[in-house]
């Protein structure tokens, strides 16, 4: 049960109906929105979600999904239930467009991997018609839907003699024509026209009588008559008996066709249902996408745990501003079923009020709801809303009087499976009488175990929590600092209404605030200023724990780069050493081996004088040009890798150099005391010091600090690590501001092959892997010069149409290695 009748307008359903329907493809899906309605039967509700799930991955996936001719032909297969009724021609092309979808519905799933979509292939599994009928009608039509000349040897024979009558019309009448020109009997502007469908020669009204014909019309003046010449008149009579024949063998073949059609009404009938049923399941996924919805988990019980839920109407109207919602978190179980949401006005109650029903609904009407995926949702038998003004003036009611009658009926119809949704309650009365009647009626409901949520700004109803079973609090949170309302929802503790800061931000006086405190009493002000202490304070420490996250994570981060760096160096150091131990041997093989060879010439020349100096000359060469500089990049080598060795203190007494004392001051440098890394210095408050390094900040003791002068070394190594740092920025600015679709339509060819030149270079630069070119359908000339451009690119992988739904030949698909 849905209460009242206009819920779906009172919660804005309405509009996300109207949403779907433009994402139908036919008229019969959007009859299936239309139709679509609450339900608590749960495995109809699962059936239906998985559905949907599963199309949201086919579109995710980027598959591509037969997106047209969605038509539904029933009627007409009605009509043709009928002896001797006729299909008509543009039925039939309709027929043949929407048997090639339902074609191309069943191929899609059969060519898919068993059980990757259960729901929508058991769906489509009754979906068969005997596929003669489609090669029939491929038979009778062309590709722009008329009857072949060839559909039937009569049609064809029909169809020849017309174009021989025809041509023998145009060729006669201009005979004539040039005849009547030639004797000056029609002027020379004059030319063949048309009149009554029938080529026709204009000539002046003193002239009419020169040929035998027939007067088919005459100018406004009556100066020009236009005659069918006689001869002329016989045949096009003949072409027009021609004519009747064509549509009397046009409606034989239409005929056929139809009684071959009749058998198979029965699984056409089957197959359009589904037709129909999978395109209102592509509309719900394509919605669901569009609002970033998933598939909860459910339970066969009443429950509500939306964690960082959205109102999709909500979502919709910011994403057009370009502004972000705040998501919320609405829990309600056994043990907290009843929520009361206090908070200043316009910060956001009614709108989680209305965020609760419109996702139950959208989820028992079988939709995907905009939630993180860890939510958890249970289904209810009936949904009641109480919010607006329902003031009558045709049943003389007040708005309080309606609120009241709207509260009796919830009383009477309320069971442990009703879900009720009250925008401030209790209120429209005198505050102390409807307070009361608004705690009474709570405690009726606690005790029926029903679930709900209410708005409120009475004191007595956000005290009831911790003294009626089942009933919590919630507040919708307000910035005390800025005096605006932050739309978040806090569960736990009531809300206040902020009633005296906002009045003052209005600009009311402070005398007229000062005597309404006065009036107020001390109690309920302390009460409004401990939930503003308390909420300013819990903000406070959340802002404190996200700084140290950050920095924790941070220094994990350094941390992990120290380790990485020490590892990479011993891995080159092992490298270094290796390389340098081969490159040895292979040194003192070649040693050995010319050693031996300058003994050997020695020994066969008899310790002669000048082979002694020769062999000398070839060793001392050696050395120059391998040994030496072989001892000289190993060296250099360990150099690199390892720490390098302090320089020998000269002998004798050491000089007594002074230890100079650098204070830590702001904007000067400083070490903690035992390192070696330096820091600006950016502030020092008390004993403590802000510092940073590479844009890090820490807070230090100053006693743990050592000022010192920064080398120019030191100097050059952080204009590196900046100028890096302002790369990496740049980088981060231009990947953000980079879009993945460029739009050339309407530009030059060398204007625009400029344009994707710089747009490839950008997506290379930042490691893009896929881009769209926009450059739309037109002659073909952009699409070709891009395309051209692209196969010249060795990064460049593979290019091809966009999908035909997201654009077909007018978007280029660019993919990158």
């Amino acid at each position: 049960m849905i209460f009242p009748q206009h819920f779906e307008q009172k919660t804005g359903f309405d509009r996300i109906r109207a949403e779907l329907q433009q994402c139908c493809l036919g008229e019969a899906g959007k009859t299936q929105v239309q139709a679509m309605a609450f339900s608590a039967d749960l495995p109809e509700i699962m059936k239906n979600l998985r559905a949907v799930a599963e199309f949201c991955t086919i579109l995710y996936s980027g598959k591509t999904f037969p997106s047209q001719d969605y038509f539904d032909l029933r009627p007409v297969l009605k009509h043709l239930t009928i002896k001797g009724s006729v299909i008509e021609q543009e039925e039939l092309s309709e027929l043949r467009s929407s048997l090639r979808t339902i074609k191309a519905v069943q191929e899609f799933f059969d060519k898919t991997e068993p059980g990757l979509y259960p729901v929508l292939q058991e769906m489509v599994t009754p979906m068969r018609f005997d596929s003669f009928i489609l090669v029939q009608a491929d038979r009778i039509l062309d590709e722009k839907g008329e009857i072949k000349d060839n559909a039937s040897d009569t049609l064809l024979d029909i169809r020849q003699q017309q174009v021989r009558k025809k041509s023998l019309v145009e060729k006669r009448i201009r005979q004539v024509y040039l005849h009547l020109k030639k004797e000056g009997y029609t002027p020379d502007e004059a030319e063949i026209t048309i009149r009554n469908g029938r080529s026709v020669i204009p000539l002046p009204a003193s002239n009419k009588r020169i040929i035998r014909g027939f007067i088919h019309d005459e100018s406004a003046s009556g100066q020009t008559v236009y005659i069918e010449p006689e001869e002329i008149f016989e045949i096009n009579n003949e072409v027009r008996e021609l004519e009747a024949a064509e549509r009397r063998e046009i409606i034989r073949i239409l005929a056929a066709f139809s009684d071959l059609l009749r058998p198979e009404i029965e699984n056409l009938n089957s197959c359009y249902s589904i037709l129909s049923t999978i395109d209102f399941t592509r509309a719900k996924a394509v919605f669901s996408v569009k609002i970033k919805a998933v598939l909860p988990k459910i339970e066969n019980t009443p429950r509500m745990d939306f964690r960082r839920a959205i109102n999709p109407n909500l979502y919709l109207k910011e994403l057009q501003r370009g502004t972000k919602v705040i998501p919320l978190d609405i829990r309600l179980r056994p043990e907290e079923r009843i929520l009361i949401i206090s908070g200043p006005n316009a910060g956001g109650k009614s709108v989680c009020l209305k965020t609760a029903g419109i996702l139950q609904y959208m989820l028992q009407c079988g939709m995907l709801i905009p939630v993180r995926d860890d939510s958890e949702a249970g289904i209810f038998e009936s949904i009641f809303i109480e919010i607006g003004d329902e003031q009558s003036i045709e049943n003389d009611l007040s708005t309080y009087s309606s609120h009241l009658r709207n509260i009796r009926t919830l009383t009477e119809i309320v069971d442990e499976s009703t879900l009720f949704l009250v925008d401030e309650f209790g209120s429209g009365t005198e505050p102390q009488m409807g307070g009361a009647i608004a705690e009474a009626v709570l405690e009726m409901l606690s005790e029926t175990h029903a679930m709900g949520i209410v708005t409120t700004h009475y004191m007595n109803l956000k005290l009831m929590s911790g003294h009626i079973p089942g009933i919590i609090n919630g507040a919708m949170l307000y910035d005390t600092k800025n005096m605006q309302p932050l739309y978040e929802l806090l569960i736990g503790k009531p809300g206040s209404s902020f009633a005296f800061e906002i009045a003052e931000k209005t600009g009311l006086s402070k005398d007229i605030l000062t005597k309404a405190a006065e009036k107020t009493g001390v109690s309920g002000m302390d009460f409004e200023q401990q939930l503003q202490d308390l909420e300013t304070e819990r903000r406070e420490l959340e802002k404190r724990k996200q700084e140290f996250s950050l920095t924790d994570e941070v220094l994990s981060g350094l941390i992990q780069r120290y380790n990485d760096l020490n590892l990479k160096l011993e891995e080159s150091r092992k490298q270094i050493l290796d390389q340098a131990r081969s490159e040895a041997a292979e040194l003192l093989k070649r040693s050995n081996a010319l050693i031996e060879n300058a003994i050997r010439k020695i020994r066969e020349s008899e310790a002669k004088k000048e082979v002694n100096i020769e062999v000398r000359e070839e060793l001392k060469e050696f050395a120059e040009k391998v040994i030496l500089p072989f001892t000289e990049e190993i060296t250099a080598r360990r150099t690199s890798v390892a720490s390098p060795k302090k320089p020998k203190a000269p002998k004798g007494p050491k000089p007594v150099i002074p230890k100079i004392t650098i204070p830590v001051k702001v904007g000067g440098f400083a070490k903690i005391i035992g390192q070696t890394s330096i820091y600006d210095v950016e502030k020092i408050t008390g004993k403590t010091a802000t510092v940073s390094f590479e844009n890090i900040r820490l807070k230090i003791p100053l006693d743990q600090l050592e000022g010192c002068a920064k080398d120019q070394s030191s100097r050059r190594e952080h204009r590196a690590r900046k100028t890096m740092a302002d790369l990496s920025s740049q980088l981060n600015d231009k990947l953000a501001s980079y879009k993945t679709t460029i739009d050339v339509r309407g530009r030059r060819a060398e204007e625009t092959l400029g344009l994707i030149q710089k747009y490839i270079d950008d997506a290379l630069l930042l490691n893009i892997f896929e881009v769209r070119i926009l450059h739309g359908k037109g002659n073909g000339i952009l699409r070709k010069i891009i395309r051209e451009y692209l196969a010249s690119i060795k990064e460049v992988k593979s290019f091809e149409d966009e999908s035909m739904e997201a654009g077909g030949h007018g978007i280029t698909v660019v993919h990158f290695r």
